[in-house]
Order: structure tokens, then C-alpha cells, then sequence
């Protein structure tokens, strides 16, 4: 296993790894490990969600093919117009 040491780090980030540690009832160290064990797994591109789904359909021999839809067309929004005196909504030309 590899150490690393950081230095000059602000003490409020310390006291607040330390709260987040304790809330997660894990020691300050193992926090960091996770921390940095999780934004390294964001940023690895051969562990996004697509490429899980093709390593699980993969495994099983399967082909996985996604169409999608298009979605439906809605009306364009009316302009309406509020009259409170009378209290009507009356619709305006388009």
C-alpha cells in the first residue's frame, strides 16, 4: 500500500473530515481513503454507467440495443391575459 502526505492542509478542512469521519463512524483515515477512492472511480471512464451495462450484458452474451422514442410534441403555449376587474382570463390572438 502507498502513503501519501498532505501538507499545508487548512485546519477547518481537517476538523470537518473529522465531523464527516465521526459521522460515518469511521476513523478520519479511512474517510480520506474513500474520498478519494470514490473521485478516482468518478473520473475512470471504463466505470460509467454504460460501460457497467455493457460489461453486464456482456458477461451473460447477450446484445443490449436501446431505442429511444421521440417525444410528443405539446401545443405551444397560449398567451393569455388577466383582467382583474372582472376577473376573466380571455385569450389572445395567436
Amino acid at each position: 500500500m502507498a502513503t501519501i502526505t498532505i501538507r499545508n492542509l487548512d485546519d477547518s478542512v481537517k476538523q470537518r473530515l473529522r465531523i464527516q469521519a465521526a459521522s460515518h463512524n469511521r476513523s478520519m483515515k479511512e474517510e480520506v481513503r474513500l474520498i478519494l477512492q470514490n473521485a478516482v472511480r468518478k473520473t475512470d471512464p471504463g466505470n460509467r454507467i454504460g460501460s457497467r451495462i455493457h460489461r453486464r450484458f456482456k458477461e451473460v452474451g447477450g446484445r443490449f440495443r436501446c431505442r429511444m422514442r421521440k417525444s410528443p410534441q405539446f401545443a405551444a403555449p397560449r398567451i393569455v391575459s388577466w383582467q382583474p376587474e372582472t376577473q376573466k382570463i380571455s385569450k389572445l390572438p395567436t
